[in-house]
């Protein structure tokens, strides 16, 4: 792998943010996937942003922690393989759909307080605290946070949605390598554990950080087990292969020009009276 200095990150986050387009909302559908799609989607994104193949133990560590967001695949939201939020401005199309957020008290009691109507029309609450005690106030979980459960169209329900599977994993890919740096280090690495340690230090998550890291290892293991083609892959990115294609088409150009014999002298031509 190489070394990704400062510059060489600063120019992909320009490059990411000159892409924005005009946002939409879309319908919040599942939309399901197999472990071999995604790690070749995975792979495949890899690939068009670095222009190199990646590690297998880091397309597993990425692997294992869409398989927990997305509970293999079952739960993922147009195309969202990381369950990324999304904000107004960020130049990406979006949906809602229900969430639960781990928050301190004091938080979580801001987001209560302040509901407001469900977008059902139930005339519900659009956040609640998930679990309760006999008395009705909040339980708390082991770490001291409490567990607040959001419904549409509260503004933490709001996350990015894409077209397409590559689309999402692109995208995927490029903003835990800008957003989420940190934890590059360990992707490379191909370490879940490290992985996991360092989302939670940038504040991916507001899950339970072992149980996180447990579940994510456990994947990981279990992704190990399984047949990946690192084969099928590309080994380079489509414009680092059109480049190519360029140089050899005009090489071959130059080659057939400098065959071709050449015509009948002219009145012009100095070879004529040697």
């Amino acid at each position: 792998m190489p070394s990704w200095d400062k510059a060489a990150r600063d120019a992909l986050v320009f490059l990411s943010a000159s892409q924005g387009m005009a946002e939409s909302r879309l319908e919040a559908v599942r939309t399901p996937c197999t472990p071999e799609k995604m790690f070749y989607a995975l792979g495949y994104a890899w690939v068009q942003l670095f222009d190199e193949q990646p590690k297998e133990g880091s397309l597993l560590c990425l692997l294992s922690q869409w398989a927990l967001e997305g509970d293999w695949g079952k739960s993922t939201w147009c195309r969202n393989i990381g369950n990324f939020k999304s904000r107004e401005g960020d130049g990406r199309d979006w949906c809602m759909y229900e969430c639960d957020e781990r928050l301190d008290p004091a938080t979580a009691q801001k987001y209560v307080e302040g509901a407001q109507p469900r977008a059902d029309a139930s005339g519900k609450p659009n956040a609640a605290y998930r679990f309760l005690n006999e008395d009705g106030s909040p339980k708390a979980n082991k770490d001291g946070t409490v567990t607040v459960y959001f419904w549409p169209d509260h503004p933490v329900t709001r996350f990015r949605a894409y077209s397409t599977l590559q689309d999402g994993a692109h995208d995927y890919v490029e903003s835990l390598f800008n957003r989420f740096s940190k934890a590059w280090p360990a992707i490379i690495a191909g370490d879940p554990d490290q992985f996991v340690h360092q989302l939670k230090v940038q504040g991916y998550f507001t899950a339970d950080e072992a149980t996180y890291t447990k579940t994510v290892h456990s994947l990981f293991n279990s992704f190990k087990g399984k047949k990946f083609s690192m084969a099928d892959l590309p080994i380079m990115s489509e414009a680092h292969a059109d480049q190519i294609m360029g140089l050899v088409a005009l090489t071959m150009s130059n080659s057939i020009r400098d065959t071709e014999p050449a015509g009948p002298p002219t009145d012009e031509d100095p070879e004529k009276n040697v």
